[in-house]
């Protein structure tokens, strides 16, 4: 009948364009986001402490300093539920006497020295589950995080993340372990 044929037809017509639709969607690219946080208002260590807490699979950090005991728990936390944890120190930081290198290695948690014969690892970042880069001038420290104006930013951009994967690679492949 003629109703039916037209229903078919309306029908296949809508089947037709959702179909192109769905496809149209899911050839977009993927929206990536950035977070910013600005120390002290924006509590920067706490922002980190629950960014590392939701790690799965691995925690990759190169800080200038490092002395708050809140985010070597998370890390401890971490690598007591099976994340492989990495930690990269500058040599001039290492081993201070509020520096969390040596906790962290008791620990169990891998802790390399960066020492090159000129200037600083001054770098601040860590790579949690190679998919979220959290950066930034934030240093791992009281100071930095209650006084300082300073300040911490999230990035998931994979072309972004896959970079500071390979820098921290790079600084780890060229550093000693601590003890």
């Amino acid at each position: 009948s003629y109703f039916m044929l037209k229903k078919t037809i309306i029908f296949l017509t809508i089947f037709i364009l959702l179909g192109c639709i769905q496809q149209q969607s899911q050839s977009q690219p993927q929206a990536f986001s950035e977070t910013v946080y600005f120390c002290p208002e924006d509590h920067c260590a706490e922002q980190l402490i629950e960014r590392l807490d939701l790690a799965k699979e691995s925690i990759d950090i190169a800080i200038y300093s490092f002395t708050l005991d809140e985010i070597a728990d998370s890390l401890i936390r971490a690598k007591e539920r099976g994340v492989s944890v990495r930690v990269l120190f500058d040599a001039s930081q290492a081993s201070g006497k509020y520096s969390e290198d040596e906790r962290l290695t008791e620990n169990a948690v891998p802790v390399k020295v960066y020492d090159k014969s000129s200037g600083i690892m001054h770098n601040k970042f860590a790579v949690i589950d190679s998919k979220l880069v959290g950066t930034g001038s934030f240093n791992y420290s009281q100071n930095a995080n209650k006084f300082n104006d300073e300040n911490l930013i999230f990035l998931d951009l994979p072309s972004t993340v896959q970079s500071y994967k390979l820098e921290f690679e790079e600084l780890w492949d060229s550093s000693w372990f601590f003890r």
